[in-house]
């Protein structure tokens, strides 16, 4: 298992209201889930589609906010991409691309995984990694 000292390295895709959500109770509950996993989640990057755009939950402490997608993909940092942009298209791209990289994913877009699924899950399998949701 990975060193506990370590935290999990998490980008995250997708700042509207379900990433902002997720910033904020990975924040409100940090000292639970170090407790139950015996790791820190720490949100290193945090891609949006506009970075103008005024925010109404802050971005996590020391991450970095960016419009380009290989931030997160080829960070070598980041163990996990955490995708909540919605829309298909877009999102699978990033997936791929992350998979290729060898980042587990965690997702939220059922209809990704509805269109995509297996194709998804055959590239995780590949390169050793997780899919969730």
């Amino acid at each position: 298992m990975a060193d506990s000292n370590k935290p999990l390295v998490v980008g995250l895709a997708g700042f509207g209201t379900v990433g902002g959500g997720l910033a904020r109770l990975l924040e409100e509950n940090a000292g639970i889930i170090r407790q139950r996993t015996g790791r820190d989640i720490q949100v290193k990057k945090v891609l949006v589609r506009n970075a103008q755009k005024a925010r109404t939950v802050p971005l996590p402490p020391g991450a970095d906010l960016t419009t380009n997608p290989d931030e997160l993909i080829n960070d070598p940092e980041i163990d996990v991409l955490v995708e909540l942009m919605g829309g298909i298209d877009a999102p699978r791209t990033i997936i791929d691309r992350a998979l290729d990289a060898g980042k587990h994913i965690v997702t939220a877009n059922k209809a990704l995984l509805a269109k995509y699924g297996p194709e998804l899950y055959a590239a995780a399998e590949a390169k050793g990694v997780d899919i969730y949701f």
